[in-house]
């Protein structure tokens, strides 16, 4: 069978990732059902096939995975292990004696479970009673249930987790109220608008990043990079003529300076003034989530066929991950990305197999699988292949972070 992994970021107070929501496809009680109905040992099918596939895709952080009733009852969650998966109680658990079995059995072995808050009023539940985590959908609830929740936590001695979260708003909200896990768009959403140069300098950071990981990098592609931008043709020329470096004559050629540096030195470069143009205290999620589209939107293109040049599909996924950084100048990102009129048109929104590749990215990420099918379907694309795919996106983004 076929398995389709992908995550949403949860953060702490600090904004400091601390783990993934993990989605499959199909759901995991129907893969639960699958193995039982091929006679597999269940402990084999969790150690041997989800542990490896979600591995791929969690950067060494835990895993929030939702167990529904069926799940509940027959003890699944117990198969994992509570150093990699914290348990998050679907909302339709009832409290039978069996689901409460269970989560006796995960608070002895040490899991993390989360169960749902749905009113302040009412005395917790068994289930909450054993949890030590309570989760909040903030866009369900009330600001008078989002300030009396944290005494019910209190109480308890669970921590806070703040669902749908949307803007930095309603993430100073939870924060002052106690909560210390969150997630939502807000995690999308920098601290504050970017201007025009920023904007520039970040796209050529980017595309830096991608020509210097490249498998055979391009020093004259490179050059014209770093020529284009001001700032950094600035900040490379200061490098080369360091004391450090220790040159004889003055260099102040762009062309001249990078091969005297060399690639290490100018991957080493670009690695730290990209971590400065997003210094923003959300750009580091943005920036991740944002090459991880990048790659796998050229990844799915060229398994497409798309005659596209695989920088430019990477440059339009990129255009539409870390677009959420420059709000208020959406209108000037595609001029400053070198694309194809169609290319260009997808970042805008018009229809056609660009705009049909990016959604497919968008939707893979956030789990919407009927439309990942038709997707794929219209793109001529076998969606048996995309899990791979994605996670050869993250592994890629990883190596250059």
């Amino acid at each position: 069978m076929d398995i389709f992994i992908a995550r949403q970021p949860i953060c702490d107070r600090a904004r400091s990732l601390r783990g993934y929501q993990v989605l499959f496809w199909p759901g995991l009680s129907e893969l639960w059902e699958y193995a039982v109905q091929e006679e597999m040992a269940l402990s084999s099918f969790v150690s041997q096939t989800l542990v490896p596939e979600m591995r791929k895709i969690l950067d060494g952080k835990k895993a929030f995975i939702t167990f529904d009733h069926q799940m509940m009852e027959s003890g699944a969650p117990a198969r994992f292990r509570s150093t990699m998966v914290t348990v998050n109680i679907d909302e339709d658990v009832r409290a039978t004696e069996a689901a409460i079995r269970t989560c006796r059995t995960l608070k002895e072995r040490g899991f993390d479970v989360a169960v749902s808050l749905s009113s302040h009023a009412e005395p917790p539940s068994p289930l909450a009673e054993l949890a030590n985590i309570f989760r909040v959908d903030f866009a369900e609830s009330s600001q008078q249930e989002i300030e009396a929740y944290p005494r019910v936590a209190e109480a308890a001695s669970a921590r806070l987790w703040a669902t749908n979260v949307k803007t930095d708003k309603d993430f100073a909200n939870a924060v002052a109220r106690g909560y210390s896990l969150f997630q939502g768009e807000f995690l999308h959403l920098p601290g504050a608008n970017v201007d025009l140069r920023t904007l520039s300098d970040g796209f050529a950071c980017l595309r830096l990043l991608y020509e210097v990981n490249t498998p055979e990098p391009s020093m004259p592609r490179i050059a014209q990079i770093v020529a284009a931008s001001r700032t950094l043709s600035e900040h490379i020329l200061r490098i080369v003529n360091s004391p450090a470096v220790g040159l004889a004559r003055e260099v102040s050629s762009v062309g001249l300076a990078l091969p005297l540096l060399g690639l290490d030195e100018i991957t080493k470069w670009i690695s730290l003034h990209a971590a400065s143009v997003f210094s923003d205290r959300n750009a580091s999620v943005l920036l991740r989530s944002g090459l991880v589209r990048a790659r796998f939107t050229e990844l799915l293109g060229q398994e497409a066929n798309f005659k596209n040049p695989p920088s430019e599909l990477f440059m339009l996924g990129l255009g539409s991950g870390v677009a959420p950084l420059f709000r208020g100048h959406m209108k000037d990102v595609p001029d400053m990305i070198p694309l194809s009129e169609q290319a260009r048109s997808a970042l805008t929104g018009a229809p056609g197999p660009h705009l049909n590749l990016l959604d497919l990215a968008v939707s893979y990420e956030q789990g919407m699988w009927i439309k990942v099918s038709s997707l794929s379907k219209s793109l001529g694309l076998d969606k048996r292949s995309i899990p791979s795919l994605y996670a050869e996106a993250i592994r890629w983004a990883n190596s250059i972070l």
